[in-house]
């Protein structure tokens, strides 16, 4: 992949439980991120965000996209039991809906459940999960809303997972570089996964870390080695990134987005 093929990359950053839309907005701005990635939790959750619809497109404007990050705190789509897994597609599709409304490009949830492993096998985990990735992947199709799984750190279901997710429904993936670390997935196994299927994994949270844990470091400050991974990626590849770094210093988070920056220039 060469640079003429990244620089149609975009780049955001996450939201912050502590820091407010307006501020969030008004700091990446000024480190000319392209879009905020909303997590659609605590301050942003669904009844709020609801009567918020014409503020947000307001302080967004035109020069600055948004992707949002379904909530996942209790919401178990891969659960056994059919009511609670039933409640959680609900829930999610409220929100895509929502999503939509806001004028979202892209929606992020999690592939995840929270029953005990030593009781449920994994293929009874990932057949519900494949039942509620379709039926998601319907839903948001019809809201304009591009629909990406996230890999997260559970015991049933890693990235590893994710081809038997593509060969069964048209859904997209996020890949966690934080979450693969902490399932302790060779790095290997990620360039192999995106050199098969690049072009279903549409956007990246990039989460530096230093060994297998979710540190959530800016771009570089980790170990993580981020080139070889983009390095994988077809030609022509034209994705997102968010800089998923937990802090409400810009500064520090503007480091990771210049690095970024740096090493897409460089391929």
């Amino acid at each position: 992949m060469t640079n003429a093929d990244l620089m149609q990359v975009s780049i955001g950053v996450a939201s912050y439980p502590d820091l407010s839309l307006s501020e969030l907005l008004q700091r990446s701005r000024h480190i000319g991120a392209d879009f905020i990635e909303l997590v659609m939790e605590g301050e942003y959750h669904r009844e709020t965000l609801t009567n918020r619809v014409s503020k947000i497109d307001r302080l967004t404007g035109d020069d600055l996209g948004l992707v949002v990050h379904l909530p996942f705190g209790g919401v178990d789509i891969g659960s056994p039991f059919d009511h609670v897994r039933s409640g959680a597609v609900k829930e999610l599709k409220e929100n895509i809906r929502l999503a939509g409304e806001l004028g979202a490009e892209k929606a992020v949830f999690h592939a995840d459940t929270y029953v005990h492993p030593a009781v449920w096998e994994k293929n009874t985990i990932l057949k519900n999960l494949v039942k509620s990735v379709q039926e998601l992947v319907s839903f948001s199709s019809e809201h304009s809303v591009e629909l990406g799984v996230e890999n997260v750190p559970n015991p049933f279901i890693s990235v590893t997972d994710f081809p038997e997710l593509f060969k069964k429904s048209a859904i997209n993936a996020t890949l966690d570089t934080g979450h693969a670390r902490v399932n302790e997935t060779p790095h290997t196994t990620l360039t192999e996964l995106l050199e098969t299927y690049g072009d279903r994994f549409t956007h990246f949270h990039l989460n530096d870390t230093r060994g297998a844990s979710d540190d959530h470091l800016p771009v570089g400050m980790g170990t993580i080695d981020f080139v070889s991974l983009f390095r994988s990626l077809p030609e022509g590849w034209t994705g997102s990134m968010t800089v998923e770094a937990i802090t409400t210093d810009f500064d520090y988070m503007s480091e990771g987005v210049e690095h970024l920056r740096d090493l897409l220039s460089t391929l």
